[in-house]
């Protein structure tokens, strides 16, 4: 014979699985070190070409109160990893 706290614990245990469940299912992935939006990848050649055509890029952030901070950084591509940023005055 089951006691009330038996029963209880029986009757609720698949639920509390199903909410865990559910929990995991809206849980966003770690993706610490990988692109979030994957699809947006430019391929290589395209990558270059795009960076070669542009002058300034717009490095963009937001304050605590929700207002945006855009800084333009002119920069030079010189090809593969090579990228110079000019930020100061001079």
């Amino acid at each position: 014979m089951l006691t009330t706290k038996a029963l209880f614990n029986e009757q609720h245990s698949s639920q509390l699985d199903r909410h865990a469940r559910t929990i995991n299912v809206y849980r966003r992935p770690d993706l610490r070190g990988r692109m979030y939006r994957e699809r947006r990848l430019m391929p290589p050649a395209e990558t270059t070409e795009f960076l070669r055509r542009q002058k300034v890029a717009n490095v963009d952030t937001v304050d605590a109160n929700g207002w945006p901070y855009v800084v333009p950084l002119v920069y030079i591509y010189e090809g593969g990893d090579l990228l110079y940023l000019h930020t100061g005055d001079h």
